[in-house]
């Protein structure tokens, strides 16, 4: 690749390092697959300033041809593949190769729902279109850091912890798909109340929008994403609080 020429199938992302398909000893490889051009360019460059080895495919047809490098430390997949599978169906296809790397996936079309299909399908993250740079290189860091043996899951636990009973049901209405009246009727609250308890709750865990705080409902209660609540609202397991209680 040279000056600002777009990626093409597989190429190496980082100018000047001599194999493409190995990653340097100890050096962070982010495997990218994305079929805009514009994408891939743009992520390789982002990748690179950060000390980052990208790699580039077009399509997960051209990924599983050409294979997947050992020391992966993040896959950074489109929702939307063209070809013959998605980018939830690629990622089965990966792990039932034992590809274990940490997953994230992009998507333009951000909502709860696909947020919980790439979770289910154990993504780390979903990170929407257009993305924050910032974003998403945090992302990529705890994809690394778990990657190397890190705790960002321990991190996550604590700020849970943090927070209060009606910060917690706050989040299981979220989490639900209600809007703030709706959490409002349910807790006999004012929208208003809810949404300073949702704009606390939000700040406490870091969640940057919603499909980042359904990613962090499945990192601390796996079990409850299973294949029937695609179907149906989740749960966090908090009870309900009795209706005309108010704050």
């Amino acid at each position: 690749m040279t000056g600002s020429q777009a990626p093409d199938d597989a190429d190496l992302l980082l100018p000047g390092l001599p194999n493409a398909t190995h990653p340097a000893p100890g050096q962070a490889c982010v495997v990218i697959v994305d079929d805009d051009p514009h994408i891939r360019l743009t992520l390789s460059e982002l990748l690179g300033r950060r000390g980052y080895q990208a790699i580039c495919h077009a399509s997960g047809e051209s990924l599983l041809g050409h294979g997947v490098p050992t020391n992966t430390h993040c896959l950074l997949l489109d929702l939307s593949l063209p070809g013959a599978f998605d980018g939830i169906q690629l990622l089965g296809i990966l792990r039932s190769r034992r590809v274990s790397a940490p997953a994230l996936f992009l998507s333009g079309a951000g909502d709860v729902r696909s947020a919980v299909r790439a979770l289910h399908a154990g993504a780390a993250d979903f990170i929407e279109k257009p993305f924050k740079s910032d974003d998403l290189l945090a992302a990529i860091a705890q994809c690394v850091a778990v990657s190397r043996g890190g705790r960002g899951v321990d991190a996550l636990k604590a700020r849970f912890a943090s927070l209060s009973p009606r910060e917690l049901a706050v989040m299981q209405g979220v989490v639900d798909g209600l809007i703030s009246k709706e959490i409002a009727d349910r807790l006999g609250i004012s929208p208003r109340t809810v949404e300073i308890h949702r704009l606390n709750m939000m700040g406490k865990l870091q969640a940057r929008n919603i499909a980042d705080l359904v990613r962090i409902a499945f990192l601390l209660q796996p079990q409850l994403l299973d294949s029937s609540m695609m179907e149906k609202p989740l749960t966090l397991g908090l009870p309900h609080e009795t209706e005309g209680r108010a704050v």
